[in-house]
């Protein structure tokens, strides 16, 4: 998720009130969600605006938009229904009990790619909507996959698996490929993430996505993926990304 804030003074109240409207603006249209039929999905949609605004407000270190975001997560509402995905959201940088996670399971700390992996499905709610599936993690690399599913179609006519679980598959996968390189959990915010759709996926068909994180610097993580129905010599889409190291050394 790309946000341009270059033209904003985050330091002033009217600058961090335009770049939290942005970066607001832009999770809306990172994970869509809005018009769709399954309250499945609207939920997956809904938590996965959550998880990227915290992810970007967290990587911005701007304190006036922090304090800002702050004060609308803490303003009373009502609780959404979340249903099955209510799961406890660990990719949350600024909430992270927001969907329940009990303290000992966000403490958890696995030891090996494949923990990771199954943390990451476990308790990132969109990844827990869309059913995503571990394939495969070695160093570096990660490989996740979504089975096809009637409510996940985008156009009923052609049937086929809508286009922004195969954006959030993408996501998802560049940063297992991130913590695989990293082997621990610390947090990552999407910087840039470009994906070029080649083909539509086939009717009926469920998605797999492969990452490698090809470089990492005391910041960024430069990562590449890519998704298909049926095999992988023939990709549905290829990706592009860097990622924030949240965690990294100042």
């Amino acid at each position: 998720m790309a946000v341009q804030l270059g033209d904003l003074n985050v330091a002033t109240q009217s600058g961090a009130q335009s770049a939290l409207r942005r970066i607001r603006d832009a999770a809306d249209g990172f994970c869509g969600g809005h018009g769709v039929r399954s309250m499945q999905l609207a939920n997956a949609a809904a938590a996965c605006r959550a998880e990227m605004t915290d992810k970007a407000v967290a990587a911005l270190q701007a304190p006036r938009v922090t304090a800002l975001h702050c004060e609308d997560e803490a303003a009373p509402s009502p609780a959404p229904e979340r249903g099955p995905v209510a799961r406890g959201d660990a990719g949350s940088a600024l909430t992270p009990a927001r969907a329940g996670a009990s303290p000992s399971f966000m403490a958890e700390t696995p030891v090996s790619t494949t923990e990771i992996a199954e943390h990451m499905i476990r308790a990132v709610p969109h990844g827990a909507a869309l059913g995503m599936q571990v394939v495969s993690t070695s160093e570096a690399r990660g490989s996740l996959h979504v089975p096809f599913r009637e409510d996940l179609i985008g156009d009923p006519e052609t049937e086929v698996i809508a286009g922004g679980v195969v954006t959030a598959l993408l996501d998802h996968c560049c940063g297992l490929a991130i913590k695989s390189a990293r082997a621990d959990m610390s947090m990552t915010a999407t910087l840039d993430l470009r994906i070029d759709y080649l083909r539509p996926a086939k009717p009926r068909s469920g998605i797999t996505a492969e990452a490698h994180c090809y470089k990492l610097t005391r910041s960024i993580a430069f990562v590449r993926a890519q998704a298909w129905d049926e095999s992988a010599d023939d990709p549905v889409a290829t990706a592009q990304a860097a990622f924030i190291l949240t965690g990294a050394p100042a």
